[in-house]
């Protein structure tokens, strides 16, 4: 399968560089079927490549966000799966349980997008009011 048999729109910034990296070879890499499993190339045409800034901070613009600069301690991260039929509500909850837990990092469902019964903004929100309104 090459990048030509996708639609060029469907990798839109705003999704950003982690929705490329799935399509290709994401949820592959955790299956256990596949031993010796890895990506040793991939050609993006100039069209979605320009789309992408490269990282917004990285990794000690995020110490110094999550404050751990000094501590140099490893960042804690989960995954959250709305695509289980979660609400925005409910995503919330889980968020909030996770950071009282010490996780740093919250990662959304790669894959899943903006679907109605979960939408992508309700659900940031969500999960921002989450974890600094309790």
């Amino acid at each position: 399968m090459t990048l030509k048999e996708f639609v060029v729109g469907n990798f839109v910034s705003e999704r950003g560089i982690g929705l490329i990296m799935s399509t290709f070879g994401g949820n592959a890499f955790g299956m256990s079927d596949f031993r010796n499993f890895r990506v040793i190339d991939l050609e993006l045409p100039k069209q979605i490549v320009s789309r992408f800034n490269g990282p917004n901070f990285g990794i000690e613009g995020m110490r110094k966000i999550l404050e751990t600069e000094k501590s140099r301690r490893p960042h804690l991260g989960t995954i959250v799966k709305p695509n289980v039929g979660l609400t925005p509500s409910e995503f919330q909850d889980i968020v909030y349980e996770a950071a009282a837990g010490g996780v740093d990092f919250v990662k959304d469902d790669e894959l899943l997008v903006d679907p109605d019964y979960c939408p992508i903004e309700e659900r940031a929100a969500a999960a921002s009011e989450g974890t600094s309104s309790r």
